[in-house]
């Protein structure tokens, strides 16, 4: 099994793939208003090419699984233990 992922990790990836990773990339940074021209932007490629290369190779679940990983995050935090949470400033 150890020896089938690493021979997907090394396969190439072929124009109709590449172009649907493109596709989902430019989907992710239109909906979280990510720029192109950003480490973000580079960083969520290397994630959906990761992804990609491990597996996942349906565009809607990459597209989910990108939307996830850029998800507005929580100001709220907890103080302490037992404590009420307050908002960051």
């Amino acid at each position: 099994m150890a020896e089938a992922a690493a021979g997907a990790f090394d396969r190439q990836i072929g124009q109709s793939e590449l172009e649907m990773l493109q596709r989902t990339l430019d989907r992710v940074c239109l909906w979280r208003d990510i720029p192109r021209d950003g480490r973000r932007a580079e960083r969520l490629a290397g994630y959906l090419t990761g992804q990609f290369r491990n597996g996942v190779c349906d565009e809607a679940t990459l597209f989910e699984n990108a939307m996830w990983l850029e998800r507005p995050r929580s100001t709220v935090v907890p103080l302490r233990r037992g404590m009420p949470l307050r908002t960051l400033d």
